[in-house]
């Protein structure tokens, strides 16, 4: 998961210094995603860019935005464009079972294909934010780098809770150490139940303990615990 947030959230940047300057790319998409051998992100094919957010030319990939597929004559927001062909990349780069390019405007039911136990709810958000019917509506590439940022942040921070798949893990389960859910759900949990489960192993949990260690699979347990 951290490599699709770092990937959007790249080509995001690039997007966001283009638009500073009133240019809209016009292709973002999948296969114009370019790698270096150290894994750094570039967005190439400026051969679509124009200046000027005001467009009546219709150029770029598929999945078009549905503001492209009215009648002629009209005229849209290229700068709305180009955060749309961002949130179908978003899509693209997240964690799936089975990648297939999408060829259609991304939907809640796409969503659903998404890895659920490492894609934030957040990142999926976001995704439906960029590619909302409306140009209008979506955010503007600066508020997707924003919020790309806070993401990034809650990745790296620990992989989200096996109940929400939102918050960051908190603490682990004692005695197997497994890390699996945040604190409110976690607490929640010993609320509902008296004698709480971990959802990973089944085992019974009697306290918990606060740990910033990422890893799901504990391999020392301190001493210092919590209940």
């Amino acid at each position: 998961m951290d490599k699709a947030v770092q990937i959007a959230l790249d080509i995001a940047r690039v997007i966001e210094h283009i638009h500073a300057y009133e240019f809209v790319h016009q292709d973002v998409k999948p296969r114009n995603i370019l790698l270096d051998n150290d894994e750094q992100v570039f967005l190439p094919d400026f051969g679509t860019c124009q200046h000027g957010t005001g467009n009546v030319t219709v150029i770029g990939s598929r999945p078009c935005a549905p503001e492209l597929t009215t009648d002629h004559p009209f005229s849209y927001d290229g700068a709305a464009l180009d955060v749309f062909s961002l949130g179908t990349l978003m899509y693209a780069v997240a964690p799936k079972q089975t990648y297939l390019e999408p060829m259609q405007p991304i939907t809640q039911a796409d969503l659903n294909s998404l890895d659920q136990t490492v894609v934030l709810d957040s990142f999926q958000q976001l995704i439906l934010q960029c590619v909302d019917f409306d140009p209008k509506q979506r955010p503007t590439a600066s508020q997707v780098v924003q919020k790309l940022k806070e993401i990034a942040d809650q990745v790296a921070n620990g992989r989200p809770c096996l109940v929400c798949l939102d918050q960051p893990r908190y603490r682990r389960c004692l005695p197997c150490g497994h890390k699996i859910m945040c604190n409110t759900c976690l607490d929640q949990m010993q609320k509902s139940n008296p004698m709480p489960r971990c959802i990973l192993c089944r085992q019974i949990f009697t306290s918990t303990q606060e740990d910033h260690d990422g890893h799901t699979y504990a391999t020392t347990i301190r001493t210092n615990q919590t209940s």
